[in-house]
């Protein structure tokens, strides 16, 4: 499930109506976590790649090894651990933020793949690049991993278009290995609008040659569902006297 950060459904000033949604909803992390995160990805990335290293090495590692649990300790002192995170509109330094970042989780996660982003004449589209982390088959990204990220970047194409929505269903279809260590090419393209609901596709494609496509079903903001209870709870702060 992907979360959408432009709720608010504006025709006369869509795009300054969903930059402010974004303010209102994500929490932004403070430097030195999106730091540690970025740090981390690129750790996880190059460890995996690894097959032996000199005494030297391994010493510089078992130390980062202490430091990390010494730093996982201190930090633990200050983790919040509430299933339902705070917003920014509803912003609580006692209540554990929200940090998942527009239909990408964004660079402070070391889990998130690497990838750029555009946006033009109602295509949205770019590369991502997938580490070894990533990897089932032999060179190959896992297919969890590839049905993540269609999930996520569907859902980007989705604030694009500025329709709130929500993943109803998702599908892929896994034409060819697609590659891990490489530069891919991903295409989103909406198929149809209606009322209830918002459909789009999407293709992987390595040096040109197409690895895997998928089709998504995307549930529109209304008021009984999900997305809709949160465009209520922001359009009421934004009501309340000051």
């Amino acid at each position: 499930m992907s979360n959408d950060s432009s709720i608010p459904e504006n025709n006369e000033n869509t795009s300054t109506s969903n930059k402010r949604a974004q303010g209102r909803l994500f929490v932004k992390p403070f430097e030195e976590l999106r730091q540690l995160g970025c740090s981390m990805r690129e750790l996880i990335h190059t460890m995996l790649r690894v097959n032996t290293a000199p005494e030297n090495v391994r010493q510089e590692m078992a130390a980062l090894t202490e430091h990390t649990k010494k730093l996982q300790q201190v930090l633990s002192d200050h983790a919040l651990n509430d299933a339902t995170p705070c917003m920014s509109f509803n912003y609580d330094e006692g209540v554990r933020p929200y940090y998942v970042n527009t239909g990408l989780i964004g660079d402070h996660n070391p889990l998130a793949p690497v990838f750029d982003l555009q946006h033009a004449d109602g295509i949205t589209f770019g590369t991502v690049h997938f580490g070894v982390g990533y990897e089932g088959p032999p060179g190959c990204v896992h297919g969890g991993f590839v049905a993540f990220f269609f999930d996520q970047i569907l859902s980007q194409h989705i604030l694009e278009i500025h329709k709130p929505s929500m993943t109803g269903t998702l599908s892929v279809r896994y034409i060819a290995p697609t590659p891990i260590m490489t530069d891919l090419q991903y295409t989103v393209r909406t198929k149809e609008i209606a009322d209830s609901k918002v459909l789009v596709e999407g293709e992987i494609k390595a040096n040109g040659k197409l690895c895997c496509t998928s089709d998504a079903i995307f549930v529109r903001a209304r008021s009984t569902n999900f997305l809709g209870k949160i465009r209520n709870e922001l359009t009421n702060n934004d009501n309340k006297p000051v």
